[in-house]
């Protein structure tokens, strides 16, 4: 008599580049999931490739050191025909039930494989994969392969969960079919991030992220600048690294800016210094190539140590916080604005306490990683039992 498998169904989570530190959603998902057994298959590996996370993983491509030729011949074979015999082993070995993809690109490369196999496949857009204009996306090798694989994708993906509802936007202009996006947030481990100090006891001001155009540095830097005194000398500290680091450093030091630049740091790192700083300035703004945030991690995190947070009124920012609650929106691109709505909060301790107290609540409502994964597994249920598939 065969024994019946009792272990969690299985979900192929297909990420090209496995793991990126920036990419802490993605460990969030893998661990977080609790009805589902996550297979993570990838192309090229980061680091331990999520050894440390201790979820099985694949690289599923040819490995680095083989000819140049033999890696574009399997890649052209798997985006043309889906013909991967290490995936389609994994796929008998663990009968996985579904394709899970992290960015459109990703799901593109798996548009092909899904459809041989009959395995419905699911998609996660982001960010910058449903909001670069075809013109920025013609400017890469991946962009130029999303276009050519979008009408595909589009009639192959079963679902596609967005992160936010400005991603959902985003891509109805785009002609994606209305039916098969689902805003899905990304979430935050609450039981590990807690409320900081309270206002009273805060100082300086934080930023974490990328020095990349759309993370809005320059606007940072100048708005500090027009500061009135002595708000003026606040320290600002930059936790990121990226190529626009040299340029932010000649500006601030033109400007004379009280500055500190950390450069890349871990995660705790920042969670460190949103629990003690008077608040987070994440100014993003959209990039000229349409690149734009689709839902930062940092503003769960931020709200989730009771930091106040001041963005522009850009993009996922209405998604991402509660202006008047437990942030403030300047108008997009508007320093001077930017520079008031700093000043407001650093001024007046009464109204950084109000909307750091009210951020703790406001993230557990929206970005609890427990509820919002619970929402997930809901969402792999129901592609399953649509497409009849016992799990």
């Amino acid at each position: 008599m065969a024994i019946e498998d009792k272990r969690e169904p299985a979900v192929l989570v297909f990420r090209s580049n496995f793991l990126a530190v920036s990419e802490t959603f993605i460990r969030d998902h893998l661990v977080s999931l609790k009805r589902w057994r996550p297979i993570v298959v990838f192309r090229n590996p980061i680091g331990d490739a999520g050894k440390t996370i201790g979820v099985e993983a694949h690289n599923v491509y040819v490995p680095p050191g083989f000819p140049a030729r033999v890696q574009r011949l399997a890649d052209r074979w798997m985006a043309a025909v889906g013909f991967n015999p290490k995936l389609d082993r994994l796929v008998r070995k663990h009968d996985a039930k579904l394709l899970h993809a992290h960015f459109l690109h990703d799901g593109a490369r798996m548009a092909a494989f899904a459809r041989r196999r009959k395995l419905p496949l699911i998609v996660t857009a982001h960010g910058y994969d449903a909001t670069l204009y075809d013109e920025g996306h013609r400017a890469s090798a991946n962009g130029r392969f999303l276009l050519k694989m979008r009408p595909i994708l589009q009639e192959t993906a079963s679902i596609v969960i967005c992160v936010s509802e400005f991603i959902r936007g985003e891509l109805l202009s785009q002609g994606w079919p209305a039916e098969k996006l689902r805003t899905v947030p990304l979430g935050v481990d609450l039981s590990h991030i807690r409320p900081g100090l309270p206002a009273a006891e805060r100082s300086g001001v934080v930023y974490v992220g990328r020095l990349v155009e759309k993370k809005g540095g320059r606007y940072l830097i100048r708005a500090f600048a027009r500061l009135p005194e002595p708000l003026r000398r606040t320290r600002l500290t930059i936790i990121g690294d990226g190529p626009l680091r040299a340029e932010l450093e000649a500006l601030a030091k033109e400007l004379d800016v009280n500055v500190e630049f950390k450069g890349a740091q871990p995660r705790d790192v920042g969670l460190d210094l949103m629990g003690r700083s008077a608040l987070i300035a994440l100014p993003s703004i959209r990039a000229d190539n349409g690149d734009a945030e689709g839902l930062p991690i940092v503003t769960m995190e931020a709200q989730a140590r009771a930091c106040p947070i001041v963005m522009f009124d850009c993009g996922s920012a209405s998604d991402a916080i509660a202006d008047g609650r437990s942030g403030l929106l300047a108008r997009d691109r508007d320093i001077d604005d930017l520079a008031a709505k700093l000043a407001m909060i650093l001024s007046d301790k009464a109204l950084a306490e109000r909307l750091g107290s009210s951020g703790p609540a406001i993230v557990k409502e929206r970005f609890d990683l427990d509820i919002n994964t619970a929402r997930l597994e809901a969402l792999y249920d129901e592609i399953a039992s649509a497409h009849r598939i016992k799990i």
